[in-house]
Order: structure tokens, then sequence, then C-alpha cells
């Protein structure tokens, strides 16, 4: 008998979602860039899981929190988490959205509500984490897919949870992606390429937790802040440092998991493609490092 679901993935992000202004073109503007890091596990292995996030948060955190926060920890410590998580058997996706060429740039795909849904639309640039979502769940249902076939000889379901952040109306995701789910299954999607494979993936299987009260989300976090580390300097007014995000390549997916094929546009995808992202040299050297050519 299988249980509900036999994977599970752990959802953070750094950087913020505003179009309205951005750092490094506008004055006291949001972040240029929005990282969307997944991390994820066979469900047999939550406790060992919950194990790990300790270990990592006392190895890495400080005396006055029990829980790890990558940007608030110094270099070193940051440094330590990346080297340790990526000798745990967890598979890690990032999204990297630099926003530059998505200022004041509304999706009205990505913002639709769901019909049953009350309220207003999202407010602007909220529409931009759901379509990272989906980007994101597009990876993660093709590898599931593929390991679940290959472990069981049938697709299994993935459970997705979300570090709560303020903004986000989790409810709204539920019904964006059951919404996406339903065009696609009628032949009615809005793009025909990257599809999420909903033999895996099931919009009833989401849930939030407060970061604090689900120590294992300190993988995605970790990931996420790496990468954001790696590529964002006006927010931060530091230079790129990708040192970290280097440290967690080992465990950064690739397609099928095979160790020859470059993490580039799976497990590390950078948006929009790199002939369109004008990143300065500083910031291409994460991606480059990666896979990605410029």
């Amino acid at each position: 008998m299988t249980s509900e679901y036999d994977y599970i993935v752990y959802v953070d992000e750094a950087g913020e979602t505003g179009l309205k202004k951005i750092v490094g073109i506008d004055e006291n503007g949001s972040s240029e860039w929005l990282v969307l890091a997944v991390s994820l596990i066979r469900v047999e292995r939550e406790k060992e899981a919950v194990a790990w996030g300790r270990e990592l948060s006392k190895q890495c955190g400080t005396k006055q929190t029990e829980h790890f926060h990558f940007r608030k920890a110094p270099e070193n410590k940051q440094l330590l988490a990346c080297e340790r998580l990526a000798t745990h058997p967890i598979r890690h996706f990032v999204i990297c959205s630099n926003k530059k060429n998505i200022k004041n740039y509304s999706n009205p795909f990505a913002a639709q509500r769901h019909p049953e849904l009350a309220g207003e639309r999202p407010r602007k640039g909220v529409w931009l984490y759901y379509w990272l979502t989906k980007m994101l769940l597009e990876r993660v249902s093709s590898y599931v897919y593929y390991r679940s076939m290959k472990d069981h000889g049938e697709p299994r379901k993935v459970k997705i949870e979300f570090s709560e952040r303020g903004g986000i109306n989790y409810d709204e995701i539920k019904g964006y992606l059951q919404l996406i789910k339903n065009q696609e299954l009628m032949g009615q999607s809005f793009l025909q390429s990257g599809q999420i494979n909903w033999d895996v993936i099931d919009p009833e299987l989401v849930e939030v937790y407060a970061h604090k009260t689900r120590i294992s989300m300190i993988f995605p976090d970790i990931v996420a802040s790496a990468f954001y580390k790696a590529c964002d300097k006006y927010e931060r007014n530091k230079p790129v440092d990708p040192r970290a995000a280097i440290r967690l390549e080992p465990r950064m997916c690739r397609p099928k998991d095979q160790a020859s094929r470059s993490a580039a546009g799976f497990g590390v995808k950078l948006m929009p493609a790199p002939k369109n992202a004008n990143l300065e040299k500083d910031q291409e050297q994460i991606f480059r490092f990666y896979g990605y050519k410029f």
C-alpha cells in the first residue's frame, strides 16, 4: 500500500517580487533578483531531514538562535552550511529571475485567479512568484516522475511545503496550479512547452508553514540565499560572491540525475535566457560555473 505521497519538496525564496521600481535602475527600488529554491527528499527520510536541519543549525547558527538563517550568518558559517548541506541526500533546484527586463510588466495568464477564489487579483508582481513556482514544479515533476518510475514502477506524488512569506496567498497558489492543470489537461495551455507532470503533482498537496516551525525549511533557505548572494550586488550593496553556491554543486539536480550532464536549465535555471538577461560580467560567474554559455 502506497502513502498519499512519497516525496516532499520544501520551497523558500530570496529577494522581492516588486516590479514597479528595481534597485540598480531606480532609487529605492525592490531587489533586482527574485530567487526561488526547492529541496527534495523522499518521505521516508523526513525524520532524518529534521536531524540534518538541527545539526546544520547547531553547527552553523549562533547561541542567540536555534534556527539558522543564511543571510544573517557570518561568511564562514555560510560556506560551512553549504558544504554540510551538500553531503546529504537532498536534491535541490533553483530559479534565478533577473527582473530588469520585466520592470512594470504584467503577465495576464499568471495573474489569473482560480474562479472559486474570492477577492481581487494578486497585487502587481506577485504573479512572478507564481510563475517561477510553476517553472520549478515543471523540473521537480520531471525528476520525480523519472525517479518514481525507476524505483517503484509507477508515478508517486509530491507534497509541496512553502515557507510562509508576506504578500503571498497560498490558497491562491493552489488555485493557480489547479487552473494550469485544468487548462493543460483540456489542451488549452497558454504555453505548449514546459508543462508540469500532473501524475506526480497534486494542487491539494500544498501546505504552508511558518519558517521557524519547520526545521527542514533551512535547506531551501540556504540554497536560495547562496544563489542570491552569487548574483545580487545592488540590494545587498556588496560584490557578488559565488563561493557558497558553488559548494552546493554536488546536489544541484541534473536531468535524470546524470552526473555527466550540466545542471544549467534544470537544477539551476536563469531567467531570462543569457542572451536576454543583460547581466554584468561578475553576475555571470555563477551561471557559467553551472554550465551556461554567454
